[in-house]
């Protein structure tokens, strides 16, 4: 069986936001580093909140993260965190609370929605060291298992009336040795007397006419070269100025991607008339963790949350799709929205 208490836990230490799909979400809260009343330098701190009411995830991310560390298939795993949850919510009678590890305390109240209270003391902000080291040991040892189990199969496969020479294949390679380098040689005497000479001679300009016998090749050889000459200065021209081409082409994306990254987006989660709706649903917003806004705009109030990038915007909005169950639309430093 699937331990996916272990897994939730080692996947909090890598996300901010993750939904465990029929159980909720758990959403990242910070707090910056701060000097203790000794002196002492106290680190960046990472704990979570839980919220029942994000259940659902289309993207799948503790499922995928489950997969790459399970030898399972993804109907299967299904399958088991289903059962998971139904003996979890099972054991959950109306207002009694029940602890999942050591993670978070849950309790369910009316039409089967779950509320909890994050209780563990452990920082996500970084994996302790411990963990990773014991992580590599297990990898090295996995390593050292099977390559045992691979030399204990080589060796059985030689019997004791089973003996290879090993002297002639060592000849065969020296000789190979020899051999590759004459090939080499050959192949390029023949592309140099041979076969770029009957290239050259092959070059036509207008109605020069070739004419070829087994014996001997006569060609009215009047300004081949000089034709020669110039089709290869115009190739030359045309690759550089395909190079330059592709030089600026690159530089403009790159420059264009730099310039996206840094530009300031508002995600809106909605837009009222009424100034009390506006509040309600920026202060919803801010209990689970959302730095939400409010701005008037043209005579309305627009609810948003501020990000730099369009990526971040794109991620933003999916989230607040998420938590008011509508269409999101984001804004760039122009008003220019994402929705066409």
């Amino acid at each position: 069986m699937t331990d996916f208490i272990k897994h939730l836990k080692d996947i909090l230490y890598q996300e901010d936001f993750l939904i465990v799909p029929g159980l909720g979400a758990f959403i990242a809260k910070f707090s910056q580093a701060k000097l203790s009343a000794k002196g002492d330098v106290i680190g960046p701190n990472k704990t979570f909140e839980f919220n029942g009411l994000l259940n659902s995830d289309d993207r799948n991310k503790f499922i995928n993260y489950v997969l790459s560390k399970e030898i399972t298939s993804k109907p299967e795993l299904e399958v088991q965190l289903k059962a998971f949850l139904f003996t979890l919510k099972s054991s959950l009678n109306a207002n009694e609370k029940l602890v999942l590890g050591d993670i978070c305390e849950l309790q369910m109240i009316d039409k089967g929605e779950l509320i909890g209270n994050f209780i563990s003391k452990l920082n996500f902000y970084e994996k302790p060291d411990s963990q990773i080291s014991n992580t590599l040991e297990t990898k090295e040892e996995t390593y050292l298992v099977e390559k045992r189990i691979v030399n204990e199969k080589v060796e059985d496969t030689y019997t004791e009336d089973f003996e290879v020479d090993y002297s002639e294949s060592r000849n065969w390679l020296k000789y190979l040795l020899y051999i590759i380098p004459l090939l080499l040689i050959f192949g390029a005497l023949y592309s140099v007397i041979l076969y770029r000479p009957f290239n050259k001679y092959m070059v036509v300009k207008d109605d020069i006419e070739i004419k070829v016998d087994t014996t001997y090749i006569e060609v009215d050889t009047t300004n081949i070269d000089e034709t020669i000459i110039e089709i290869d200065s115009t190739i030359l021209d045309a690759s550089k100025n395909t190079e330059i081409i592709e030089k600026e082409i690159n530089a403009q994306s790159q420059n264009s991607e730099k310039l996206n990254s840094r530009i300031k987006f508002e995600v809106s989660a909605g837009l009222f008339k009424n100034k009390e709706n506006a509040d309600k649903l920026s202060k919803r917003m801010n209990e689970v963790g959302f730095k939400s806004e409010i701005k008037l705009v043209n005579g309305l109030r627009r609810v948003y949350v501020s990000v730099i990038g369009a990526d971040e915007a794109e991620a933003m909005s999916k989230r607040i799709e998420q938590f008011t169950g509508d269409k999101s639309v984001y804004f760039d430093e122009n008003g220019i929205s994402n929705r066409k």
